[in-house]
């Protein structure tokens, strides 16, 4: 095994991919890139109700929400505001089923991982995973969506 398991050591990504490749197979390299891009997909999606839920907090419907009103009236407008909050309200709904099951599907990856992988490359690949997840979440977060 060709792991430094010491506590200061970081292995890049590419690495440890070379390093399960190597020594594990295809099926277990391919398993641990869906692990890598499902851990991406669950900090963009986080990053989506977070955005979602402070419009939500502050009154704030997206663009990519926002409905015309055809008719000019005061009941009108306030049937198409009803609309777009219930609308936002749904897009809360909706990132948090695709949320539960992009984890459910990473879980059972993890687990598969853990059964295959050494203590010292799980280790190792879980905090590397664990830091690009914070690290996406946080870029997408500093940077902000476009379109609001």
């Amino acid at each position: 095994m060709r792991v430094d398991s010491s506590p200061c050591s970081v292995i890049s990504m590419d690495s440890l991919f070379r390093i399960v490749a190597e020594d594990y197979g295809r099926e277990t390299l391919k398993s641990a890139r869906n692990f890598e891009a499902l851990t991406k997909k669950v900090a963009r999606y986080r990053n989506h109700l977070v955005f979602t839920l402070r419009c939500k907090q502050r009154g704030v419907v997206p663009v990519s929400l926002r409905l015309k009103c055809p008719i000019n009236t005061r009941h009108a407008k306030d049937i198409v505001n009803r609309t777009e909050r219930s609308l936002l309200n749904e897009r809360v709904h909706i990132i948090n089923g695709k949320l539960n099951s992009l984890r459910v599907q990473r879980q059972a990856i993890t687990e598969y991982l853990q059964s295959t992988l050494s203590t010292e490359l799980w280790n190792q690949f879980s905090q590397q995973m664990l830091l690009e997840s914070y690290t996406h979440f946080m870029t997408l977060t500093v940077l902000g969506p476009i379109g609001v």
